[in-house]
């Protein structure tokens, strides 16, 4: 058989009931935190109402989320408008929505069930890929208890992008590349930046032997479209655009009202500092700079290319983003950040310390932000 041609074996089960408990475990923690804030801490300036500590988590994202899949898109060329969120974690909310008849909670629900479900995988692939049962719950834990990760369980599309992301590169990883084109492309449907996925697809295509080898070339070609399908599903959505409001960019044409676009990174850096309270300057710099770290880690421990690529990629177009507003959550889908502290807890255990009581400190200070109404998106 040809390298190429390898399959690679899964390994274990995914311990279910063990990742249920991680789960249930961490989202009752975020919960206390945030119920606590709402009684002990001083109100932000976009706090509004009284709101439950459920009702704290439907901020920002989630209202235009909740809003697309009650009254469809919205296109105004100079304003803020719809178009700019895509269109697969409203569908799934609306469907959400015939089984339980309220868009909170059907957005809730969709976002939950992604996040236990990409839970599994992650726990499948990191026990794959770094060998042991132990670097797996590490990996899947990090997660769960990573600063920003209330989002995975809110009303936003993170846990069903990374989801996606995922079952992508963990079904090319495998050489299953039908199955990884397929949720490449529905990847490209839920975040505009999925599209990146091409890159990391590519070289994963490259280490598997495709530009040359025995095998039909139609073959390989064919692997080769598998990769491009991220793209695919912006372009999909492109073409929506075209046929529902008559410009196919109507998505690119709005994003300087979402103060969107691309810059040099030196110009990204002044304006988080220019027009935002330095802490968040400050804060967003050092999610950064975790960020770098643990491209870093993934580097001196031989994590795949094609993971390292992802991690390089996304991070490089997040900080050419025109300001780091929002950075934490952005990347908190770079799942091989997690991979990379799992390996450090492995390798150098005194690490331990230090990784955990970070990723506690930053959750609570995130939760206490984002709950009690401070510029935390």
């Amino acid at each position: 058989m040809s390298a190429s041609a390898e399959v690679r074996v899964p390994g274990p089960r995914i311990p279910w009931g063990r990742v249920a408990a991680w789960y249930a475990a961490t989202r009752i923690l975020i919960l206390l935190i945030a119920q606590l804030a709402l009684l002990g801490v001083a109100k932000g300036p976009h706090f509004t109402g009284n709101p439950n500590v459920l009702e704290a988590f439907i901020r920002w994202d989630a209202g235009w989320y909740m809003g697309i899949a009650r009254d469809g898109y919205t296109y105004h060329p100079a304003a803020q408008c719809s178009v700019v969120f895509l269109p697969l974690y409203p569908l799934l909310l609306k469907a959400a929505w015939y089984l339980v008849g309220n868009y909170a909670v059907a957005g809730a629900l969709v976002a939950n069930a992604c996040l236990i479900g990409l839970c599994g995988l992650l726990w499948r692939f990191a026990r794959a890929l770094l060998g042991s049962e132990a670097a797996a719950n590490d990996t899947v834990l990090l997660l769960l208890l990573s600063p920003v990760t209330f989002f995975f369980s809110s009303i936003y599309s993170e846990s069903l992008f990374l989801l996606t992301m995922l079952a992508t590169m963990w079904a090319a990883w495998r050489r299953n590349w039908i199955v990884a084109g397929v949720c490449g492309y529905l990847a490209g449907l839920t975040r505009s930046v999925g599209f990146l996925l091409v890159i990391p697809l590519l070289v994963e295509w490259i280490q598997q032997g495709n530009l040359g080898g025995s095998e039909p070339a139609w073959r390989r070609l064919g692997r080769l479209a598998a990769c491009l399908l991220p793209g695919a599903g912006l372009a999909t959505y492109f073409g929506y655009l075209g046929v529902k409001f008559g410009d196919p960019l109507a998505y690119v044409h709005v994003q300087n009202y979402w103060f969107q676009k691309f810059t040099w990174p030196s110009e990204t850096f002044h304006n988080t500092y220019a027009n935002l309270a330095p802490f968040y300057g400050w804060w967003f710099t050092l999610a950064l700079a975790a960020g770098g770290v643990a491209i870093g880690i993934g580097l001196k421990l031989r994590l795949p290319a094609s993971q390292l690529t992802l991690a390089v990629v996304f991070t490089i177009f997040y900080i050419c983003k025109n300001h780091l507003d929002s950075l934490p959550r952005y990347l908190s889908i770079i799942y091989p950040f997690y991979f990379a502290q799992a390996l450090a807890l492995q390798r150098w255990p005194w690490t331990g310390k230090w990784i955990w009581s970070l990723n506690a400190v930053f959750l609570t200070i995130s939760t206490i932000l984002f709950v009690t109404g401070f510029y935390f998106s």
